[in-house]
């Protein structure tokens, strides 16, 4: 059986993952074309404030920067062949509406991480409510609507990460591997963000491998050999489209400005709302502050309580994820999938990744593991037998589910009014 068929294989559950697409999209689309149009006609006062070197989207939230206007020559080892998407999506955003075009390009791509969700759970147990609901959870959480309005490298980063994990599902149900998908799939999670390339790999070995190890380690061998010749092609290409700039040559570059000055050694007094920054504002848009004016930062208000809904429903969400990675233990599948939880923790706290700049937010890393806690805590749910335990828990997700989308569209609209109310204060800088 092809990949294209695992996943399609039945009209209904396309009909059902369409629909989640459709609907996410147009929500996404709805609740940020404010944010677009307030930009288009503020755009001179914006302009003065904003750090983005003139990029036409102007509002620095979370720390996210709008990095696919950068084009061709933003090169970065931290994201070495991210710079080819750049500019070809700049030059088309340049004649196709700027922030629209994008907006309506991640939108489109967050649903389908959602749609990608779905099918991940529905071929992992009998019944589609329960994927559906999980699904819905996930595209409704306030990581996937900010990222489908800021055009940065996370939307791309998890639609791929979440595609990968699917054809990684299929090669372990399917017993085989596809060199081709698998090394094309390496590359472009390197491609995007390098740190990617170690999870995808750890999760590929634990899904795929098998007996005789000869032959896996045979395959193995060819499918990082395509992933290095085309990696090794795609460079090529970048160091052509830049002036003779690549990744590899620019790497120490890359390291100084954009990763060691990010790393901080960890401190529970002073990160003690890591787990709220990290898994739960990502899932439940936190209150935002305006942090800093020199660079027009607007980031979770530290300050600020968070409401008890908030701690129910994401501590619910990380006991479901718990749950399913105790009760299905022995399957290599959970493991795959909290290699990304694990190196994300790994990371960020042990190796202190972002912890030097925790005051403008860690929400922004969300989309490397976010996906993870929703797949655990839906396998959790899909393993129960069927029973009033099960029907409870189902009630319960579409109680959290349904919360997380009333605060996440409210929280919403603040965040715009907040945004508003500040620049109306913001004097002129001077000439």
């Amino acid at each position: 059986m092809s990949f294209a068929r695992y996943v399609f294989q039945s009209s209904r559950d396309n009909a059902a993952a369409f629909g989640i697409w459709l609907i996410l999209t147009l929500l996404y689309i709805a609740l940020n074309v404010p944010f677009v149009d307030y930009m288009s006609g503020n755009e001179a006062q914006l302009q003065e404030h904003t750090p983005f070197y003139h990029a036409p989207f102007t509002l620095n939230l979370f720390n996210f920067d709008p990095s696919m206007y950068y084009g061709y020559t933003n090169v970065t080892v931290i994201h070495p062949l991210f710079s080819l998407l750049n500019g070809f999506f700049t030059s088309i955003a340049g004649h196709a509406g700027g922030n629209l075009f994008y907006l309506i390009l991640q939108s489109a791509m967050n649903a389908a991480s959602a749609s990608l969700v779905y099918y991940y759970l529905r071929r992992s147990g009998e019944g589609a409510a329960a994927p559906i609901l999980w699904a819905v959870w996930f595209g409704v959480s306030s990581y996937s609507l900010f990222t489908a309005l800021i055009p940065d490298s996370y939307a791309y980063a998890q639609f791929v990460i979440v595609l990968s994990m699917l054809y990684l599902q299929y090669c372990r149900l399917e017993e085989r591997i596809g060199v081709v998908p698998s090394a094309l799939l390496a590359v472009v999670n390197f491609g995007i963000t390098a740190t990617n390339l170690m999870t995808y790999v750890g999760a590929f070995i634990i899904q795929t491998i098998r007996k005789p190890l000869a032959a896996w380690l045979k395959k193995a061998l060819l499918v990082a050999g395509g992933a290095v010749a085309v990696l090794i092609a795609l460079t090529l290409l970048q160091a052509w489209s830049n002036n003779g700039t690549s990744w590899i040559s620019n790497w120490n570059n890359g390291l100084q400005s954009g990763g060691y000055n990010y790393v901080a050694p960890f401190s529970f007094s002073a990160h003690s709302k890591i787990v709220y920054m990290m898994v739960i504002s990502p899932v439940l848009t936190p209150a935002l502050a305006f942090i800093d004016p020199g660079i027009a930062a607007f980031a979770s208000n530290l300050s600020a309580s968070y409401p008890w809904h908030v701690s129910v429903v994401g501590f619910g969400l990380i006991a479901l994820a718990v749950l399913g990675l105790v009760k299905l233990w022995r399957s290599r599948e959970v493991w795959a999938i909290s290699v990304y939880i694990g190196f994300a923790i790994g990371l960020h706290v042990v190796y202190g990744f972002g912890l030097a700049t925790f005051n403008y937010d860690m929400y922004l890393y969300a989309g490397h593991y976010l996906f993870a806690f929703f797949l655990l805590g839906g396998r959790f749910v899909i393993e129960l037998r069927g029973g009033k335990l099960k029907t409870g828990l189902l009630v319960v997700v579409s109680l959290f589910a349904a919360v997380t989308l009333v605060h996440n569209v409210v929280q919403h609209d603040q965040a715009l009014e907040l945004i508003k109310q500040t620049y109306a204060s913001l004097t002129p800088r001077p000439q």
